[in-house]
């Protein structure tokens, strides 16, 4: 194929990918005459007459305009079929995480699925974070981010579900097929930030919840909390922070287990997070797509930053996650990890504090 014809083509799928994304029905319009989920609750107190758009904590990094945006975002559809091999272990085998797993049933323990996708058992409850079980997280498959393996563990070796907790609306963090596929959803709570409900009046959900920054829910036993981050939201190319994102601390009421999990940049806000809610036994820290820098400021930290969140955050194990599954960022995927690795020993953290998890691998805490 001529260089003409490589160009043609790439604007062509380019195109469709745009008119896919600005075809996108927004939170606004998403609503449906028939909604299933028995009840959208807000914590009562909260005024929420919330603004169309959301923004980030005051002091926060923001993103600004930069003309190597005009092609790396476009590139970012094709990124995807430059595949790397698997480093040899990076992935534990599918009988031996669920044996691992179930070796850890009773107890507070946490299994990375891989990306963001982390399963949460606190207090005999199992909570689902941020599940992408498909292969592409993308309004228009086979473009966009996909999967360069399968989950550590599928949604049918989990045992049942008892809350699902997603921290934004962007694909590979919120997605639909994955939650229209959870088996018994009529048992299941969902709770996603201000916005999210709309998206999900489709599914029978027990419970869908929605929480502005600073808002708490106790269900069976779990405190959960949604807290500043600094990011954004977006489906489409016209709803950009129409839906508000959050980082979530959980804490169990028996045991007092207690974690943070967030995807986002730096900022003051993560010092007054551990302040106010801190210390906490676990940060599941978002570590990927950080590069480009100019590009990803506003959005993802630099991995200094993520340690020293993790810091502020007063946690006593750091985890790092949205790495080594998919590429967003121009960084090695499968070397993010270390990399968070050598920035905290940098910074003083033992390494026994810093679990760089296989995908698959499930660690008690």
């Amino acid at each position: 194929m001529t260089y003409q014809k490589k160009c043609i083509l790439t604007a062509i799928v380019c195109l469709i990918f745009v008119w896919a994304c600005s075809s996108l029905p927004s939170a606004h319009t998403q609503r449906q005459d028939h909604s299933y989920a028995s009840s959208h609750i807000h914590v009562p107190g909260h005024n929420h007459d919330y603004p169309e758009n959301f923004s980030n904590p005051p002091g926060s990094n923001e993103e600004s305009f930069t003309w190597k945006s005009l092609w790396f975002r476009p590139s970012r559809p094709f990124a995807q079929l430059f595949d790397q091999d698997v480093p040899e272990g990076f992935v534990i085998e599918s009988d031996d995480a669920k044996a691992q797993f179930e070796d850890a049933e009773g107890k507070n323990s946490v299994t990375w699925i891989g990306h963001m996708s982390t399963v949460i058992r606190l207090d005999g409850r199992v909570i689902l974070l941020d599940p992408w079980f498909t292969d592409y997280a993308s309004p228009l498959p086979p473009f966009g981010p996909h999967r360069k393996m399968p989950p550590g563990l599928s949604l049918e070796q989990l045992p049942p579900i008892d809350l699902v907790v997603v921290s934004h609306n962007h694909y590979d963090h919120f997605d639909l097929p994955t939650l229209e596929s959870l088996p018994n959803p009529e048992n299941i709570t969902l709770i996603m930030p201000l916005r999210m409900g709309a998206y999900v009046e489709h599914i029978p959900f027990k419970e869908v919840i929605e929480l502005a920054w600073d808002e708490t829910v106790v269900r069976l036993g779990i405190e959960v909390t949604a807290l500043p981050v600094v990011h954004f939201s977006a489906r489409g190319l016209f709803d950009r922070n129409e839906t508000l994102w959050a980082g979530f601390a959980l804490k169990g009421q028996r045991s007092g287990g207690s974690l943070f999990h967030f995807e986002g940049d730096y900022g003051n806000t993560y010092r007054r997070i551990g302040q106010e809610h801190g210390p906490f036994d676990i940060a599941l820290i978002a570590v990927g797509a950080y590069k480009p820098r100019d590009i990803m400021v506003g959005a993802h930290c630099a991995l200094d930053d993520c340690v020293q969140a993790g810091i502020d955050l007063k946690a006593d194990i750091l985890i790092p996650v949205h790495w080594g599954t998919t590429v967003l960022g121009t960084e090695d995927i499968y070397e993010t990890g270390q990399e968070f690795r050598e920035e905290a020993l940098a910074k003083g953290i033992p390494d026994e504090r810093i679990w760089l998890m296989k995908i698959g691998e499930t660690r008690i805490f």
